[in-house]
């Protein structure tokens, strides 16, 4: 049973949740894509880099085939850039490991940690794990 606490958190989240694009989707590459754009950016500046990114970059073959300048141009704006490449170099390994048949469908893209490149930052903090809809990316 919740409590009192969870409780009333939840009926703020319902009053006062905010519509964002990556909350109305269940695609795993969608909302791991929000995940990274999001990290230290304003929800107000990525919202509108999220839809042309995945109008651009539709799917995971779509950004691990993009060229690194493509995936840069894309990201202008967002800082960080090390993020889109990291992005796409992350693209290219599940891409790659799943036989090149990513479904895009909960559960399709499971794959092993020590597989993934090694991140620029990996030595500072570790790597943090996506959970979206029913898969992971770690």
């Amino acid at each position: 049973m919740p409590t009192r606490l969870a409780s009333d958190l939840l009926a703020w989240y319902a009053k006062n949740q905010r519509q964002l694009p990556w909350r109305r989707t269940r695609d795993p590459y969608a909302i791991w894509v929000s995940e990274v754009m999001l990290q230290q950016t304003r929800v107000e500046t990525v919202s509108p880099y999220y839809r042309r990114w995945l109008r651009r970059f539709p799917t995971v073959e779509r950004l691990a085939r993009a060229r690194a300048q493509s995936v840069l141009a894309a990201w202008e704006g967002l800082g960080y850039y090390r993020r889109a490449l990291q992005l796409r170099r992350t693209a290219q390994a599940v891409f790659r490991d799943s036989g090149g048949n990513y479904a895009g469908s909960p559960g399709s893209a499971r794959i092993r940690h020590q597989r993934l490149p090694r991140s620029p930052s990996a030595r500072t903090k570790s790597r943090s794990t996506a959970i979206c809809g029913g898969c992971w990316l770690a």
